[in-house]
């Protein structure tokens, strides 16, 4: 038991998050994933929330998100498995524990890992995306984050797949477009995040953004 948890111990753990909101995404939906990893083996969990906007037009990227009021407390499922393949990594995993069903859609039995190296630019914490505004031509400016720096960063990217097939994840979103991306925590931010909203004509954009620091 003691050698079992110390291996646990000095697994390389990896946090990514997915914020999908909007007034076409109802309810909002954020979905945390944390990846633990040896040379030989592989822990994939999957906390999922399905948020509590204030009004029926949903949640924007305006602050709210941020608000853990407005996040249940999460289901959480957990995948365990083998590395496949070292070149590039890849991982076989399995569910060992929590539902099959979740508020964030069915989770598959089992699963892939197909990962390889990428560099991603990453805004700031709690960057706000602030929709366009109409000119006096009757024309709509773009949607812009705020503030607007970026840092880019070594990133694991790595794509979920059944059977050697992408995963379009029953969710409400596809895996084909938001991969997991995980990076090298920092002390202010345990990883990073992917911030998407969906509000039709008013505002389609999705950015990657430190997560804030844990409180």
């Amino acid at each position: 038991m003691a050698a079992e948890a110390l291996d646990d111990a000095t697994l390389d753990r990896r946090v990514f998050r997915q914020v999908l909101v909007g007034a076409l995404r109802y309810p909002p939906t954020r979905l945390t994933w944390v990846l633990s990893r040896s040379a030989a083996r592989a822990r994939l969990q999957v906390f999922c929330q399905v948020g509590k906007p204030r009004t029926q037009l949903g949640m924007s990227l305006n602050g709210e998100e941020n608000d853990e009021t407005r996040w249940p407390a999460p289901t959480l499922t957990v995948y365990t498995g083998a590395r496949a393949s070292d070149h590039p990594p890849s991982y076989r995993l399995s569910a060992t524990a929590g539902p099959a069903e979740t508020g964030c859609g069915a989770m598959p039995g089992a699963l892939g890992l197909q990962c390889r190296p990428e560099q991603v630019s990453v805004l700031p914490a709690g960057a706000a995306l602030v929709p366009g505004k109409k000119t006096d031509r009757d024309e709509k400016t773009t949607a812009r984050w705020q503030p607007s720096s970026r840092t880019r960063v070594e990133a694991l990217r790595c794509d979920l797949a059944l059977d050697g097939a992408p995963v379009i994840w029953r969710i409400r979103y596809s895996m084909r477009e938001w991969p997991l991306v995980f990076v090298a925590p920092r002390e202010e931010a345990p990883g990073i995040e992917w911030a998407h909203e969906n509000s039709d004509q008013v505002v389609q954009e999705g950015g990657y953004r430190w997560m804030p620091a844990p409180r």
